[in-house]
């Protein structure tokens, strides 16, 4: 037995959901405060997002606006293979 994150490929293998993940878009007051705050999903394009290594489809940051999803490819300067880093960081008025 093993527990995946993520879509399963095409495989011979069976495939139980055990819950949904999701994800937020956070920042700390002082950084909205330098950076301001973003509205649209393209305001995301000027500001420091803090991205999760080892999983590619992650570099895409799902959006819904004007009730249609957008996928925006977001960029930063800081990526990590830690959520609990990326969130520290945040905190710390890095990035979102």
């Amino acid at each position: 037995m093993t527990i995946r994150v993520g879509p399963l490929a095409d495989s011979a293998l069976i495939a139980v959901r055990l819950g949904e993940v999701r994800r937020i878009i956070a920042a700390s007051p002082d950084y909205l405060t330098r950076h301001g705050t973003p509205r649209r999903a393209a305001d995301l394009m000027r500001h420091n997002c803090l991205l999760l290594n080892g999983f590619a489809r992650l570099a895409q940051w799902p959006l819904v606006e004007d009730g249609k999803r957008v996928m925006m490819a977001v960029k930063g300067s800081v990526s990590c293979d830690s959520a609990d880093v990326l969130l520290d960081l945040a905190l710390a008025g890095v990035g979102l």
